[in-house]
């Protein structure tokens, strides 16, 4: 076995103040974790055993390493066995695979996102750039650049690694001019994202698992659906008037420890089945919508977490949700649930205009929370609604509760 090195940058997460900054990355290459088979150096100038990758990977098989030495890489490949491909640069933007226009292997049944999402239309077969088919190959400290009317890779079957890569489009920062996106995943493929970014438009489909653990959504247009579960760990989300991410169609997520700044989730019902939602310890601030929405069927679940700013932080509409445990401060609305049922116990609100409005029927149970100094109403008690609402505070807002004609509440004891 020939032993070798590669580099492996790791990717600072951005912070939250910051806006659209890839890090820079730094530090001296690192032995590629588990390779093992044969090494097969590519170098565009001709340093390497190989010029392009395509090279490469005719003369690799199972277990064999191809590094990459910084440059570009203007090509369309297809990985179907278990290899490593890995950048050699001190971090992942050295070396970038650019997908050619003339790409080959159009898909047919890549599809157009969820119809809820306003503006995204796939075309009917956009080329695709790389593609890992059936195989637990591993992508390292590299980036991969896509077109506006393509699909930079795609994952169908096999549980590949992605490890401090960079995956985007060459085009507009705009998501709704990317018509296909960044990555699709399908063909219950069970891909892990460790480090590294993802741009623009990413479609989980057909039972597929994907793990994210410290990645960074920039820009991104994430859709969960077709059954397929995503779990996000320690990552980051920076949208924009839209949502980053978004569970539809009996998808499910599992999203801790993650910012999200200008955007967030929604988790949506549809003909096709709704989508369900566990959020954890995470932090949402300036959504120009909604920080979370749950609608139309779907069910979450959010238990400690911080909403700063945002338009309106929780919205249920015709769902189940359970909320509980978190802070809220300064949002325009904090809770809003219309036509809702289910728990919203134990928060911490403050400030803004309405802490909690309840409307359009519904029989959510309110309780533990405290309200303090909304600038309008700290609970607003719609017609139509028959909440139970006990062992709350509602102390300094102009109004603190406000009870409209039609409601009929079950009021425990509250301290107002």
């Amino acid at each position: 076995m020939i032993s070798s090195t590669a580099a492996v940058a790791s990717l600072a997460m951005l912070a939250l103040a910051a806006m659209l900054v890839l890090p820079d990355g730094a530090g001296e290459p690192a032995p590629v974790p588990g390779a093992e088979g044969t090494t097969h150096l590519v170098a565009a100038d001709g340093s390497g055993e190989h010029l392009t990758i395509n090279e490469a990977l005719a003369a690799a098989g199972e277990g064999d390493s191809i590094l990459i030495a910084p440059g570009t890489y203007e090509e369309a490949i297809v990985i179907e066995t278990d290899i490593t491909l890995a950048g050699t640069g001190t971090r992942p933007r050295e070396t970038v695979i650019v997908v050619p226009a003339d790409a080959p292997e159009p898909l047919a049944d890549v599809q157009p996102l969820h119809a809820s999402i306003h503006g995204f239309e796939a075309p009917a077969r956009p080329p695709v750039g790389v593609q890992l088919l059936d195989t637990d190959a591993a992508l390292r400290n590299l980036q991969i650049e896509g077109r506006d009317e393509g699909v930079a890779v795609l994952v169908r079957g096999g549980a590949p690694v992605f490890e401090d890569v960079i995956i985007r489009h060459a085009g507009e920062r705009d998501t709704n001019r990317v018509l296909a996106g960044s990555v699709f995943i399908d063909g219950a493929s069970e891909p892990t994202f460790q480090g590294g970014q993802l741009w623009h438009r990413m479609q989980v489909d057909e039972a597929s698992q994907v793990t994210m653990d410290e990645t960074l959504l920039q820009w991104a247009k994430l859709v969960v659906q077709g059954g397929s579960h995503i779990d996000i760990e320690d990552g980051s989300s920076f949208g924009a008037d839209y949502q980053p991410i978004t569970v539809v169609e009996e998808g499910t997520a599992t999203i801790a420890r993650t910012r999200f700044m200008e955007g967030g989730v929604d988790v949506l019902g549809s003909a096709d089945g709704a989508g369900s939602a566990q959020i954890s310890e995470s932090q949402f601030a300036s959504a120009p919508g909604n920080a979370v929405r749950v609608e139309g069927g779907a069910s979450a679940t959010l238990w400690d977490n911080d909403f700063t700013g945002n338009h309106r932080a929780v919205t249920v509409i015709g769902s189940a949700a359970e909320v509980r445990d978190s802070t809220f401060l300064d949002n325009r609305t904090s809770l809003e649930i219309s036509g809702s049922g289910g728990e919203y116990r134990q928060n911490e609100i403050s400030g803004g205009v309405t802490g909690i409005e309840l409307k359009d029927g519904g029989d959510a149970f309110i309780a533990g929370n405290t309200v303090d100094d909304a600038r309008s109403r700290g609970i607003v008690i719609g017609a139509g609604t028959s909440p139970t609402v006990e062992g709350n505070r509602f102390c300094g807002s102009m109004v603190n509760v406000l009870l409209e004609e039609g409601a009929a509440p079950v009021f425990g004891e509250n301290e107002v």
